[in-house]
């Protein structure tokens, strides 16, 4: 969400915690499409293997490997 779209929302109201969540959730979404996006550039064995298990429903092993690499990658950037 727009920092100026932001600024214009109130901060109460009966959808203040909807809006609250979206944006959290926009945000994770962002993560997640750069982590993977990364992931298949620069480790596309890794990348498959998400694949593999994401089509398998095997999201324990998915949440655990984007927590490592995302770790990874905070290192990487500091």
């Amino acid at each position: 969400m727009k920092e100026s779209a932001q600024k214009n929302e109130p901060l109460s109201g009966p959808d203040a915690e909807i809006r609250w969540l979206k944006t959290k959730y926009e945000e994770f979404a962002r993560q997640q499409a750069f982590i993977l996006a990364w992931l298949r550039k620069n480790h596309p064995e890794v990348f498959k293997e998400m694949i593999k298990a994401s089509e398998e429903n095997d999201l324990e092993y998915i949440r655990r490997s984007v927590k490592e690499f995302s770790d990874k990658l905070s290192q990487h950037f500091e």
